[in-house]
């Protein structure tokens, strides 16, 4: 796990890490990330989390809807604030009304939303940039030095957030996985031990049977050794 920080955020913000860390799911995380930043930092229109995925860059959360497109019209150029921050590790922080040159692709789209500019704030996971968290601040307002200090804070919670998601969904997987293989070599073994009882079978002997078995069926060993468990059972009652 991660160690978490709440450093220099505001109550709501460092409130934020407890949460986080009780949900079981990435999708969880992500859902919550967006909506907090949206709901603490008042001057903020929206919020979205960027997140790169098998070598794309896709939104899974944002806050309202319609800043979706903001972050998809980036993916879409390969440029812009949130791709700026995930390629450089750094946050950027950019007037889209006064500097509609820079980036025209999301001047116009911004302008009708009434935002005026950007903080994209990269999510640094042991220093690698796993994606940012956009947020998009409305015509006449501005962040203060202290809301962006709770901006911040919000990434670091974010990221580590997304660290200790990531590694608890991976551990599940996991875990999963290898009680799928004990069941497995249960009720194959439990199969095994009742073809050497009705067929006079090794071990080995009994293994083949249900091998044959599985190749001329075209199913799994353990659909096949299952079957023959519960038919036995059945038979039995």
């Amino acid at each position: 796990m991660v160690e978490a920080s709440s450093q220099g955020a505001t109550p709501p913000v460092a409130e934020l890490t407890s949460v986080l860390f009780s949900e079981d799911t990435l999708d969880g995380v992500l859902r919550m990330i967006a909506a907090v930043a949206r709901s603490a930092l008042i001057p903020l229109y929206g919020a979205s989390v960027s997140l790169v995925r098998d070598g794309s860059v896709i939104t899974s959360h944002s806050a309202p809807e319609e800043v979706r497109d903001l972050d998809e019209r980036q993916y879409s150029v390969g440029t812009g604030p949130c791709m700026e921050a995930i390629r450089t590790g750094h946050p950027v922080r950019v007037g889209l009304a006064g500097d509609p040159k820079r980036w025209p692709h999301l001047s116009e789209l911004a302008a009708e939303l009434a935002i005026a500019e950007v903080l994209a704030l990269p999510l640094l996971v042991r220093g690698r940039s796993i994606g940012a968290l956009n947020l998009y601040i409305r015509v006449g307002k501005s962040l203060s030095e202290r809301e962006e200090e709770a901006a911040q804070g919000l990434a670091t919670q974010a990221a580590v957030a997304l660290a200790n998601a990531a590694d608890f969904m991976s551990n599940q997987v996991v875990n999963d996985r290898l009680q799928a293989a004990v069941q497995t070599r249960e009720v194959i073994g439990q199969a095994q031990g009742i073809l050497m009882a009705r067929e006079n079978r090794t071990r080995s002997g009994a293994f083949d049977l249900l091998r044959v078995k599985s190749q001329r069926s075209n199913r799994k060993l353990r659909d096949v050794a299952a079957e023959l468990v519960e038919e036995t059972e059945d038979a039995a009652l």
